[in-house]
């Protein structure tokens, strides 16, 4: 019995094991905002955000479904792979192929369009569109990606007009990677994007915006340094707007990445409710500004863009480009 305590004290006597926690943490200083034009970059980024809709998408599925062929790519009714869809009234392409014009198509790709149009002699005329996408496919010249949609995204637009009355109003959900020279060429969004985005505006009798989601730019840069776009705000513009609307600066919150991964958030007016005991004063203030965060640290200064340009380029799609028909393919209907 003496044995066995002696043994178990000695036992509780031993050194604990040292853990060497290696070199301490790199300290990460905050980036300077030097030669930066910090109110043109929230400008240009919420631009090039809001440019992030279905339609560059549509247009490059469409597009390079022309240059398909009889069996290059193979079309179907519904999805190729019923599994993946019990009910699907859409159209699709499915296949691993090559065109005699040397252009490749693999994947899948498949889409749903109707367009609505009725006119009446008291009320006027009523237009709505709506569209989808769901895919993964890519479109090819060699190594050269000519469009790619790897995701799902709808919009829907809508029209009324009644003499001088004129009504629209646009909604766009895309969850997607869309890329290639087709949809984008060599404008400001070349290369293309990566985006979780929802966006809803209306125009004519009444001037209202809300965006929320986020976009990555695979090649375009702001500024040559900002990458990323994370938004959620709601604005109301001249038209429609009431007594206790401000039109200065939106609710909620734009938010830029630069490439070494630091955010910028400028926030507003909260989104959801101004209570009375909200216990930052200046976010409550409609004066146009927003209060700047990097890296989460508090700015000294407001930043301040201007949102007066947003309302003139706001516009709702074409109704003509909800219109997609095996006819346009080369089938028959």
């Amino acid at each position: 019995m003496m044995l066995s305590l002696t043994l178990l004290a000695l036992a509780c006597t031993e050194e604990p094991e040292t853990v060497d926690p290696g070199p301490d943490p790199a300290h990460l200083e905050p980036p300077s905002l030097d030669g930066i034009d910090v109110p043109g970059a929230f400008e240009e980024m919420l631009a090039l955000g809001l440019a992030v809709d279905m339609r560059p998408a549509w247009q490059g599925h469409v597009d390079t479904l022309a240059m398909g062929e009889p069996g290059c790519p193979d079309l179907y009714t519904g999805m190729a792979d019923e599994d993946m869809m019990m009910d699907a009234p859409g159209l699709s392409w499915s296949d691993r192929c090559r065109t005699t014009a040397g252009d490749t198509f693999a994947g899948f790709v498949y889409w749903e369009n109707d367009l609505v149009a009725t006119t009446d002699e008291t009320s006027g005329t009523y237009v709505d569109g709506v569209r989808s996408l769901e895919a993964d496919g890519v479109v090819a010249d060699g190594d050269a990606v000519l469009y790619e949609f790897d995701g799902e995204g709808t919009d829907a637009m809508s029209l009324i007009e009644d003499g001088e009355y004129v009504r629209w109003t646009y909604a766009s959900q895309l969850r997607a990677t869309v890329t290639g020279s087709v949809p984008f060429g060599d404008g400001a969004l070349a290369g293309g994007w990566r985006t979780d985005m929802q966006l809803n505006y209306s125009g004519g009798d009444v001037d209202r915006l809300s965006a929320q989601g986020n976009v990555f730019l695979f090649e375009s840069r702001v500024q040559d340094r900002f990458d990323s776009l994370n938004v959620n705000i709601e604005l109301i513009g001249p038209t429609g707007a009431g007594p206790e609307d401000c039109q200065a600066e939106p609710l909620g919150y734009i938010s830029l990445r630069d490439e070494d991964a630091f955010w910028y958030d400028l926030v507003f007016q909260p989104r959801y409710g101004d209570d009375d005991d909200y216990d930052n004063d200046p976010y409550s203030d409609c004066d146009g500004c927003g209060v700047l965060y990097v890296r989460g640290v508090e700015q000294p200064d407001p930043v301040c863009p201007d949102f007066d340009w947003i309302w003139a380029t706001l516009s709702p799609p074409d109704p003509a480009d909800y219109v997609l028909s095996t006819r346009d393919l080369g089938e028959e209907d």
